[in-house]
């Protein structure tokens, strides 16, 4: 069984979408990570996720350049973070919403999840 470290509801403005407005105004966004992995008998801070390196690797996208599809801002969090993450890691899923979603039908979010596997040197 894996342990699993979880850092929810991240939350952040970012002018991101497929809309010309939603590149002007913005939208909101939620952002969550797990990592799944061997953690127990950990001492030190560079042996578990740093979610405060975390968020700022986040933040730097959310708050960075245009990105049309939130496909697109997932997939590039991921890709960011699966190379920082500590050994004994194993898997990482990250779920970005866009909150809410610019549809006619009232709706919470529009959710994308995407999971990468972690391999040991």
């Amino acid at each position: 069984m894996m342990d699993r470290l979880t850092i929810h509801g991240l939350q952040y403005h970012g002018k991101h979408g497929w809309y010309d407005q939603e590149k002007i105004d913005g939208n909101r966004f939620e952002v969550d990570i797990d990592v799944y992995g061997r953690f127990r008998g950990v001492t030190q801070l560079d042996q578990v996720a740093d979610y405060e390196a975390m968020d700022k690797d986040i933040r730097a996208i959310m708050e960075g350049r245009s990105i049309d599809l939130i496909e697109t801002i997932c997939e590039k969090i991921g890709e960011t973070l699966k190379t920082k993450l500590p050994e004994g890691s194993k898997t990482l899923t990250v779920r970005v919403r866009k909150v809410p979603p610019p549809i006619e039908t009232p709706s919470s979010h529009a959710e994308i999840q995407m999971s990468w596997e972690i391999h040991d040197g």
